[in-house]
């Protein structure tokens, strides 16, 4: 089961640094990145 759980974790991008997660967002251009990231953290960033 752990196996399962680090592949998942590298397959999405997602690393934990003690109890600092680091989650990467990619995609294509203009699909909704800075927007999920924007709605998840209540901040207005631009790229």
């Amino acid at each position: 089961m752990e196996k399962r759980g680090r592949v998942q974790r590298e397959m999405f991008g997602i690393h934990t640094k003690g109890q600092e997660w680091v989650i990467a967002l990619a995609g294509n251009p203009n699909v909704g990145k800075s927007t999920v990231f924007n709605s998840l953290t209540g901040l207005r960033q631009h790229t």
